[in-house]
């Protein structure tokens, strides 16, 4: 069993790695203080969650990383588990999994700096605080893409659509109604999305990006010489196309990888 587990790990893309962890210690926190609500209350936001008073910050130096890692309540968790879910899987249809890892990484400590800049120095959101939870790495996820490819589109069906950019609006239209419930989380929203719109346009200026992948290569060459190839062959690389769109590169088969590489010859 454990040599299927190391195999179903070497497999995972990424994304279920990321996941696959957080689920893990949310289990973790959940045994050890055998409650699922408000852990904002427990030991696990003293000694995880990142404190904003300098002072007990300084203490606790490694809440830095730890506290992207747990989460507040089970609805704080499986909230951000879906968003991260949806958000990553399209985040990886365009960059590749290192730049997964800066973005959702990078987002949340920024968003941390911006909290903690925030709530020592703005006057009416002073006085102790605790962050925990994920969300400013995922929001950093959802701006870059929109900044880098706004007309990009999320099927939710085979029919049904929506634009990147439809959603992040709605989602940062909802952090600012809700502001004054999780103050001093949104400040955190703030320091991803700022995050996102800089690593997205510093995307943009990079000729060297390595998310123009293989892949799209080949999508090139697939429509710039579609005539050389026959029926078949054509609904073949189609079908394959259609597949990548909606589930990502790495849900592609070794043989549908090889099939489009060679098609892009």
């Amino acid at each position: 069993m454990l040599d299927s587990i190391k195999q179903q790990w070497k497999r995972a893309n990424v994304l279920t790695r990321t996941i696959s962890i957080l689920v893990l210690i949310f289990i973790f926190q959940t045994v050890l203080f055998l409650s699922t609500s408000h852990y904002i209350t427990s030991g696990i936001a003293k000694f995880f969650g990142l404190n904003n008073q300098f002072q007990l910050f300084s203490k606790k130096p490694w809440t830095i990383v730890t506290f992207m890692l747990f989460h507040k309540s089970v609805n704080h968790f499986v909230g951000n588990l879906i968003f991260l879910y949806f958000i990553g899987r399209e985040f990886l249809n365009l960059f590749n999994s290192k730049q997964f890892l800066q973005v959702l990484i990078g987002g949340a400590i920024s968003g941390a700096f911006i909290f903690l800049l925030a709530t020592n120095f703005i006057p009416n959101y002073q006085g102790e605080a605790i962050l925990l939870g994920i969300s400013a790495g995922i929001l950093a996820l959802l701006i870059t893409i929109t900044i880098y490819r706004p007309q990009y589109n999320i099927y939710f069906t085979e029919n049904a659509k929506v634009a990147i950019w439809i959603i992040s609006a709605i989602t940062l239209v909802y952090i600012t109604l809700t502001s004054n419930r999780n103050s001093g989380g949104n400040f955190a929203h703030l320091g991803g999305v700022l995050f996102g719109v800089v690593f997205a346009y510093y995307l943009k200026g990079n000729l060297f990006q390595k998310n123009k992948n293989q892949l799209k290569t080949v999508h090139r060459s697939v429509i710039k010489t579609s005539k050389k190839f026959t029926k078949d062959e054509e609904a073949q690389i189609n079908k394959i196309l259609d597949k990548m769109n909606k589930s990502g590169y790495e849900s592609l088969s070794t043989k549908e990888k090889l099939y489009l590489f060679k098609s892009g010859k």
